[in-house]
């Protein structure tokens, strides 16, 4: 990421929204937050999807469609994880 383009990003609180991809199919697995710092104290993480990425249990994060139909995959039951 070049300096110029980190000028141009909105860090609201000194954050910015980071969304995680599967790196394979681009499906999106979650979203962080993430800040502009770039001094060897972050990493990029491109991943094989195994298991499930959300703390509800699915594959996804964004298991839901905006009216809250589920169209996601569940990959373990977080009561028997957490």
């Amino acid at each position: 990421m070049t300096d110029d383009l980190l000028d141009d990003l909105k860090f609201t609180d000194g954050l910015i929204v980071a969304i995680v991809q599967d790196f394979h199919t681009n499906e999106v697995l979650m979203c962080a937050y993430m800040n502009c710092e770039a001094d060897n104290d972050a990493i990029l993480l491109r991943v094989e999807q195994v298991g499930g990425a959300c703390h509800t249990g699915y594959r996804s994060c964004f298991y839901r469609r905006s009216d809250g139909r589920i169209v996601g995959e569940k990959v373990f039951h977080p009561e028997e994880v957490y």
